[in-house]
């Protein structure tokens, strides 16, 4: 193996602490073959597929360099499990996309599909579901954070596609606040079934957008208490929110998204009590927009220590 070659995984592997699979050696073209399972009469396909530059595995899918290799023997009997790590298409710009075969040569070299219709991900910067083979059963798709565990299917290539998402809170962004759940896969023969399991030990996460403008009572930079008011606010807010966490789980983390149309306040640094525990700090950022008129948007967060 070359040093050049060598990650974490790779180690872990030749440890035997893991199964490493999915990995390419090759970045002009990629054959993925399968792991091949049986137990009784039920033969499964594992497919693996990561840690590609999504820029790069986007081209190689668009030219025909990516293929999935099919069992010899009977392969219409093999339930097909692909196991995928890379950024995954929106649902608005994978319905732009009917299929890589249909893009025009223009498309190919400037990767202008789905432009401007507001996806997290780049232009390019994604793996549309459109791209994968349809023969497969279901995907696994891992590396976004948002939880979809339940399996939702592609009408187009008739495959499901079940999205476990982050298993603790990674960031400060909206998926992040959905429930997280592991899932237990069941499948026997071509018949699959995936078992929600919901995790209990999380820090609880919550965001909540507040538009200032609505409150110029208590977002008035001139007003001298400012700072007391918004603490205040921020306090009365905290309230609605459980005291105690369930099955014992860590802290809470509590975002507040907040975009005012006001002069500039200030940053602004807020301890919060909350039930006669430690102070909370809360910090107000500010990130700037133009919009007609001054815009800025203020994010507070809220973090409080064991």
């Amino acid at each position: 193996m070359e040093a050049d070659a060598l990650c974490a995984l790779d180690i872990l592997s030749c440890a035997g602490f893991v199964n490493h699979f999915g990995r390419s050696m090759s970045v002009e073209k990629i054959d993925i073959s399968p792991v091949l399972l049986q137990k009784g009469n039920t033969k499964i396909a594992l497919y693996g597929l990561g840690s590609i530059p999504d820029e790069r595995l986007y081209r190689m899918f668009v030219n025909k360099k990516v293929t999935m290799l099919r069992p010899k023997e009977d392969e219409n009997s093999w339930f097909n499990l692909f196991v995928i790590h890379q950024n995954r298409d929106d649902e608005l710009k994978g319905k732009l996309i009917s299929n890589s075969k249909n893009l025009s040569q223009n498309e190919r070299q400037n990767g202008s599909i789905g432009k401007g219709n507001g996806s997290k991900h780049g232009s390019t910067n994604f793996i549309p579901e459109q791209f994968l083979d349809d023969f497969i059963d279901l995907v696994i798709w891992g590396h976004e954070h948002e939880c979809k565990i339940a399996p939702t299917k592609n009408e187009q290539q008739l495959f499901y596609i079940s999205q476990p998402g982050s298993s603790v809170v990674t960031s400060l962004s909206p998926g992040e606040a959905v429930k997280k759940h592991v899932g237990l896969l069941r499948v026997k023969g071509r018949k699959m079934n995936m078992q929600k399991i919901p995790l209990h030990t999380v820090r609880q996460f919550f965001m909540e957008d507040i538009v200032l403008a609505n409150h110029p009572d208590i977002f008035n930079p001139d007003n001298p208490k400012v700072t007391q008011a918004i603490q205040s606010f921020c306090l009365e807010k905290t309230r609605r929110f459980p005291a105690e966490e369930p099955h014992g789980s860590p802290v809470r983390l509590l975002w507040l998204s907040q975009q005012f149309l006001v002069q500039r306040l200030g940053p602004l640094l807020v301890n919060v009590q909350s039930s006669g525990k430690a102070e909370s700090p809360i910090q107000l950022i500010e990130k700037g927009t133009q919009e007609g008129s001054q815009t800025r948007d203020s994010r507070a967060e809220k973090h409080r220590e064991a």
